[in-house]
């Protein structure tokens, strides 16, 4: 695994954090221990499962975490931070029952954990992001057959509100979320799978508050992260 360091589009500096064998995967970044500095968070289905966090600082491995983790029908949804501690959390989401279950992590400690509920298996985590402004992350759902999205505000491992911002036709699909407009909200980046056009909501709690078009790529190109702090 490599990391280049990046200014702009200019890439300053980089290196090799390590590797890992062919059956962990990458399942999230974030925080876990709340130094400012972004981790990475691995999964492997076959050893344990289990998780492992390697904390990082730039272009080094500072420590290294793991625990044992759900096996299927379980798998991890996202990561965010759902009780505004300052360290990423862990969303989980069980494919055969709908259910849904937040790990609040100190680096790879559970310190806590909860079922905001569940759904019916039609309706797909499509992402995360703090929707209200309260410094706590939420959940993005959106229902496969209609294409209806709807957010779940979260405090802690409680859903303490939700709506649904609207709906879109099924080819466009839900590429990031993020604060594109400055105002603290976490907003919702669409991609036409078909036409390549990118259109971003500005979201205001569960609502749409307006949004736009910055322009189209031809399909061969991807989004493959954005920073929209």
């Amino acid at each position: 695994m490599v990391v280049w360091l990046t200014q702009g589009a200019t890439v300053i500096g980089g290196a090799s954090l390590g590797s890992m064998t062919s059956d962990w995967v990458i399942v999230g970044t974030g925080d876990f221990n709340g130094d400012g500095f972004a981790d990475i968070l691995w999964y492997n289905a076959n050893a344990g499962p289990q998780i492992v966090v390697w904390l990082t600082n730039g272009t080094s491995v500072t420590g290294v975490g793991s625990r044992f983790a759900p096996g299927s029908p379980w798998t991890v949804a996202g990561t965010g931070d759902f009780n505004g501690d300052g360290m990423t959390d862990i969303l989980w989401y069980n494919t055969s029952s709908g259910e849904v279950l937040i790990w609040l992590m100190d680096v790879a400690s559970v310190i806590g954990s909860g079922v905001p509920g569940s759904v019916t298996t039609d309706w797909v985590i499509v992402g995360t992001g703090d929707f209200n402004g309260d410094g706590m992350s939420d959940i993005l759902w959106r229902n496969a057959t209609t294409g209806q999205l709807v957010i779940w505000l979260i405090n802690g491992s409680t859903v303490i509100g939700g709506g649904s911002p609207g709906s879109a036709a099924a080819d466009w699909a839900v590429e990031q979320t993020g604060d594109y407009n400055g105002d603290r909200t976490s907003d919702i980046l669409w991609r036409n799978t078909t036409t390549g056009q990118v259109l971003i909501w500005f979201i205001n709690g569960t609502l749409t508050s307006g949004g736009g078009s910055p322009g189209s790529a031809t399909i061969d190109w991807q989004i493959q992260a954005m920073n929209a702090d």
